[in-house]
């Protein structure tokens, strides 16, 4: 779901980009609310988590392949500012180490990825509060990569949505099913005796495993790439 430059005009890069740090800053002077130092460990871990799966790419239907994005899983296991700053920070990270999107694209991604997502899937939970806890995660994963698609789709000037929502509609599953996952084993009760249980411990036990499917991952363009492909024939 990374965009590129040539994805953008001139003035939807300056646009984002001052919209993107706007937000991040406004997520920054939030975060203290929702997080203290001894969380510090489950945060990076987490980011850790997402930073990885998000480039293990997973074959889908005709043609293209989805990864986790993680804005649900950060906002519901840390509060949706930190997911914020934590997403922006591995987009910039991933921009700047591994061309993953790229610099003037980074205030597109972020709104997309960080900041509509991570609003998105607070917004469900909140709406949802008394719904089992895998339905309520499953559903606020699945709405925040229609929520950033939506975004993602405005960035293109709204010509790209039909094949976005096609294409992100199913890739939305793959996230609500690792999300809920995810999301109830990290944040299920640990037994005081039991300190490896430890959300962090759990988090960083989860980016191993998605380390290890990385020689795995798919070469299929993602779905965003994909539409563009489609839209660019």
């Amino acid at each position: 779901m990374h965009l590129t430059t040539e994805m953008l005009s001139p003035s939807m890069i300056a646009a984002t980009s001052v919209a993107g740090a706007g937000a991040f800053a406004l997520a920054a002077s939030r975060v203290r609310r929702e997080v203290d130092r001894n969380q510090l460990p489950t945060v990076l871990a987490l980011g850790g988590l997402v930073w990885v799966a998000q480039a293990v790419n997973l074959p889908m239907v005709a043609g293209f392949s989805g990864h986790l994005v993680g804005a649900a899983l950060l906002t519901l296991l840390i509060g949706p500012w930190t997911a914020m700053v934590a997403l922006g920070g591995i987009l910039a990270g991933q921009a700047v180490l591994l061309g993953d999107g790229s610099l003037p694209a980074l205030g597109a991604n972020f709104l997309t990825m960080g900041v509509a997502a991570s609003a998105a899937a607070w917004a469900i939970a909140r709406a949802a509060w008394n719904w089992p806890a895998p339905l309520r995660t499953g559903v606020a994963a699945y709405g925040s990569i229609l929520g950033a698609t939506l975004v993602l789709s405005a960035c293109l000037g709204g010509v790209a949505l039909v094949p976005l929502l096609a294409s992100h509609a199913v890739i939305g599953l793959l996230e609500a099913g690792l999300t809920t996952v995810l999301v109830l084993w990290i944040s299920s009760p640990s037994r005081p005796a039991a300190g490896w249980q430890a959300p962090w411990i759990r988090a960083a036990a989860a980016l191993l495993l998605f380390a290890a499917l990385l020689p795995l991952s798919s070469s299929l363009p993602d779905g965003l790439h994909y539409s563009w492909e489609l839209l660019n024939r």
